[in-house]
């Protein structure tokens, strides 16, 4: 699996990413042919190697010539239309600008198609974003992690007036992600640079990685620690050196939140079976119930709950509310789970679902779903174990609906 692994300890914009990604890639020659595959006559790129706080890195300059006028969305899009691009590449700049007339929009509280782009519009913002597209595209990113996002404190001068930092769209851009100020008093993450995060997509958790290449791409201001984004390429880093690549890139790998909280005041019979079925039916992946020895001696439970990000609150809120707990504690953690899918088992008394894995080796491994087997036997008369018994016979003779 081929991971960006992204660190903002000084921000991000537009033309830190696309600097950062050409250290990755070493060929100059496609950023400089931007201004051609986009129909920009009379604009050019400008490549910088240089030094901040003595860290070699590199600064990509856009000079716009006549090109230098405010657009919408539409024209920006009727532009990459236009451009000699990669349809994966032309997309993933769409979505961008997309998001960016999307935060401007609900900033502004005007319809998407009257956004009118100020800086984000400019012809240096335009090529960022689609030189980003490009190498991203080039580097085959299949996976992107990334540490919290500093965004610097203070105000900016923009074309709305003199706004907060981060400026409003960057703010809404950055919604769901971990930031901090940082003590630097100035624009430290673009919403240029917040869109082109939010199209990646990462995830904010630090598994071990294997790094390859890094690269550094400077930011135009100078400050006490070095101004730059800081990416590397990489891979999951796997200690069992005989693991084949083949079996690493058989796991299933994402990030799930864990939901805690202790209880010894509550019937036990209040957790059971409904209580349960509501927990899954509110995104519950995994309910565990688990014997504990609390404080002054007193047994009790710890319950935990395995869940998407998507649930998190939900499934807080009803143990709050469901639940003697006065509190309850949650973190994230990443899992490897085995590829599997469902198929059906025909058998005498009826189908039967089965859960079927792909294990590391490439062998199977399969469980027939209970509550299938369970109506079979109680429909027929029959044991339980008789279904399990007849089920595990059909699949291992291939009889799959």
């Amino acid at each position: 699996m081929t991971i960006l692994y992204l660190e903002p300890f000084s921000g991000i914009s537009g033309d830190m990413l696309l600097g950062a990604l050409s250290c990755l890639t070493d060929e100059d020659d496609i950023i400089l042919s931007l201004p051609s595959l986009l129909n920009l006559p009379n604009c050019e790129v400008q490549i910088s190697r240089m030094k901040k706080c003595g860290i070699a890195c590199r600064k990509i300059d856009i000079i716009p010539g006549d090109n230098q006028h405010f657009r919408n969305l539409g024209s920006i899009n009727k532009m990459l239309d236009g451009a000699k691009l990669d349809e994966t590449v032309r997309n993933l700049a769409k979505k961008a600008f997309n998001i960016l007339g999307e935060a401007e929009s609900a900033i502004h509280q005007v319809p998407l198609e009257e956004v009118h782009f100020h800086e984000v519009g400019a012809v240096d913002t335009i090529l960022d974003i689609v030189g980003c597209a490009v190498l991203f595209s080039r580097l085959n990113i299949e996976k992107v992690y990334s540490l919290p996002i500093c965004t610097g404190t203070g105000t900016v001068s923009c074309a709305h007036g003199i706004q907060p930092v981060p400026a409003p769209a960057t703010a809404l851009l950055l919604k769901d992600m971990p930031i901090y100020t940082g003590n630097i008093h100035a624009e430290l993450t673009t919403p240029t640079g917040a869109a082109l995060l939010k199209v990646l997509e990462p995830s904010f958790l630090q598994p071990k990685l294997n790094l390859t290449k890094i690269g550094y791409g400077a930011g135009s201001k100078d400050f006490e620690h070095p101004n730059v984004l800081r990416v590397s390429l990489g891979d999951i880093w796997m200690s069992n050196d005989n693991i084949s690549s083949e079996i690493k890139s058989s796991y299933q790998e994402e990030l799930i939140w864990i939901i805690q909280c202790n209880i010894d005041d509550m019937p036990g019979q209040q957790l059971g079976n409904h209580f349960q079925q509501q927990l899954l039916s509110n995104g519950a992946l995994d309910i565990s119930i688990i014997h504990t020895t609390m404080k002054k001696g007193r047994p009790g439970l710890t319950l935990e709950i395995l869940c998407m990000k998507e649930h998190l609150n939900d499934l807080i809120d009803l143990l709050l509310l469901q639940t003697t707990t006065l509190g309850v504690r949650y973190f994230s953690a990443f899992r490897s789970i085995l590829p599997r899918e469902i198929k059906s088992i025909d058998t005498t008394w009826g189908p039967v679902k089965m859960k079927c894995a792909t294990l590391p080796d490439g062998q199977i491994k399969w469980n027939p779903e209970f509550e299938d087997c369970q109506r079979c036997a109680s429909n027929n008369n029959i044991s339980i174990n008789r279904v399990i018994k007849e089920v595990n016979k059909n699949f291992m003779e291939g009889e799959v609906l």
